[in-house]
């Protein structure tokens, strides 16, 4: 805990598929007996079988920071190309006057990594400010 505070390192929590707390339910109850932030990845709680505004709605005032992802059919995507409400969260954050930090990820998808970034870029421009 000192060590945390000495450099201003705080945990949260980063629900992805494969720990402990994946399913909303799961994360209901680990929250409800923990006060530990919360990283939202949005398309890992979509795989989840969440709904990523929700979830980022029901546990806003615990946001550390947020993992933008995106997820279709064929798994992890470049935001704007697959089913999850990245804008719908985006624009709630920023009502919200959210001033955190935004890690956009391209792990695990299986093109071309650059053109991800690229597609991810665009699909940002104008929506974070």
């Amino acid at each position: 805990e000192k060590v945390f505070a000495a450099h201003g390192i705080e945990a949260s929590y980063h629900p992805h598929l494969g720990s402990m707390a994946e399913k909303p339910e799961q994360i209901d109850r680990l929250f409800s007996v923990s006060d530990i932030k919360i990283c939202p990845d949005l398309a890992h709680l979509a795989a989840g079988g969440g709904d990523p505004l929700e979830i980022v709605k029901k546990y806003y005032d615990r946001i550390s920071f947020v993992h933008l992802k995106d997820l279709d059919e064929n798994g992890f995507a470049p935001l704007g190309t697959g089913h999850v409400d990245v804008e719908g969260v985006l624009q709630f954050l920023k009502e919200k006057g959210y001033a955190g930090d935004y890690l956009v990820e391209a792990d695990g998808f299986a093109g071309d990594p650059e053109e991800a970034c690229r597609t991810s870029y665009r699909f940002l421009q104008g929506k974070l400010i």
